[in-house]
């Protein structure tokens, strides 16, 4: 999904956090939790953004 262990990184805070997002971490997780609560039809996805 995110593609090589490089890229992934990009994500992370400082660039070596594993743990820890940036904020380009942050809005890409927070993109792949909302498309599964919408691709699963949870009564939730109603109230999301498109």
């Amino acid at each position: 999904m995110l593609g090589s262990k490089a890229e992934a990184m990009k994500f992370h805070a400082n660039g070596t956090d594993a743990t820890h997002t940036n904020l380009a971490g942050a809005e890409k997780l927070a993109g792949i939790v909302a498309q599964a609560i919408k691709d699963q039809k949870v009564a939730l996805a109603q109230y999301l953004r498109e």
